[in-house]
């Protein structure tokens, strides 16, 4: 079967998955607002939920066919541009520069403590499983990044 014989067969796949996600997503998103969730974490769990690590590979390939996929990827690739663009419309910028510093701060540590600690376990993991040859600094570095 060629793409251009399956192609009418792609479309209901397409429409079905990203019906599923949205409706999956906004559920969850309502079932976790009790909890102070933001409404994006459950549109993250129905992704999770929906996908091949939950359902298995059979399953989600039922769902949405090998085919398929390449044409939502374009769909999903669109989402997210159109998404950054309304984040940007939304971006405060009076509001960053008032809090520039503790924003600086907060991605900093988010960053440092993250490569620190994998720094310090690469010191003890180095003798375990680093490959001949391998210096130290550079285990050091990979492990930490």
């Amino acid at each position: 079967m060629t793409a251009a014989e399956s192609s009418p067969l792609v479309l209901p796949h397409i429409l079905f998955a990203l019906a599923a996600v949205v409706l999956l997503g906004r559920v969850l998103g309502l079932i976790l607002r009790p909890l102070h969730q933001p409404p994006v974490i459950g549109e993250v769990l129905a992704g999770i939920l929906l996908g091949p690590s939950l359902l298995g590979t059979a399953l989600a390939a039922r769902i949405l066919p090998p085919e398929a996929a390449s044409s939502l990827e374009i769909v999903a690739q669109l989402g997210v541009i159109l998404f950054m663009f309304l984040v940007g419309l939304e971006l405060d910028l009076g509001f960053l520069r008032r809090r520039a510093r503790a924003t600086v701060v907060i991605s900093n540590a988010g960053i440092l403590a993250p490569f620190l600690l994998g720094a310090g376990l690469a010191i003890w993991l180095y003798p375990r499983l680093a490959p001949e040859g391998v210096r130290l600094s550079t285990f050091a570095l990979f492990l930490g990044a």
